[in-house]
């Protein structure tokens, strides 16, 4: 959990995973739900700043109860509920999960990002994909990709926008991205690669980032100032 100030930059968050916990209760006859699973790699309260950043393979699960009333799942990558300016910026968050306890949840949702509806929290999306996230239980599971409104300042590419909004006219919606596996692509950390076909190629705006999330040497691609793309991107590809 981030109260403070988070700030990551060339990582790969992979394989973490937040469990609410159980309740077995003795009685029977009272409701009482699991505990709620929040943000299986980051959960803010804080301030959290991602540049060129992987998340893949994260989870939340809901914790069990004797009654079967599982507890929430929310996030299965990130779990935002502040109202500081937090950012996700050339990123990848893919292939994460959201489990409710029980095998059903009293609510499963966001299984790539989950955005706190009730304290108006914020989150900047620019030049990320967010794809093939998934959620699986709950009485009124949305969101695969993202639930809540996000914060877009454009050239994103998601998935499935079903549950999300704040996504500008930049932003590649309801397409996929053709990632390949989560592995060693050079650099120190693994990372999900554009397939040749990808709509993501060439597509995005990479800011003052002239690398991409494997370092030195790697080099994105820049065709400003003479070829920019239809959408007014600097020719970049979108992602980490």
């Amino acid at each position: 959990m981030n109260f403070g100030i988070l700030n990551v930059g060339s990582c790969t968050l992979s394989g973490n995973n937040a469990t609410g916990g159980s309740f077995w209760p003795y009685n029977h006859n009272t409701l009482i739900h699991g505990g709620s699973g929040n943000g299986g790699a980051i959960a803010n309260q804080g301030t959290v700043n991602l540049n060129c950043c992987t998340l893949a393979l994260n989870s939340s699960h809901g914790g069990n109860s004797g009654l079967l009333h599982g507890g929430d799942a929310v996030g299965g990558a990130i779990w935002n509920s502040s109202t500081s300016t937090n950012r996700a910026l050339s990123c990848t968050i893919c292939s994460n999960s959201c489990s409710g306890g029980n095998s059903y949840g009293h609510f499963v949702g966001g299984g790539g990002i989950f955005i706190g509806t009730f304290t108006t929290a914020e989150l900047d999306v620019e030049n990320t994909i967010i794809a093939t996230n998934s959620l699986w239980g709950g009485d009124q599971g949305d969101g695969w990709e993202v639930y809540g409104a996000a914060t877009s300042q454009g050239f994103n590419l998601i998935y499935n926008i079903s549950g999300s909004s704040g996504w500008v006219s930049t932003d590649l919606l309801g397409v996929d991205p053709k990632l390949g596996p989560l592995q060693d692509n050079g650099g120190y950390t693994p990372t999900m690669a554009l397939l040749t076909n990808s709509p993501a190629i060439d597509q995005g705006y990479s800011g003052a980032y002239l690398v991409d999330q494997r370092g030195f040497g790697y080099t994105r691609p820049v065709d400003l100032p003479s070829y920019p793309n239809a959408a007014g991107g600097n020719g970049s590809d979108i992602g980490a």
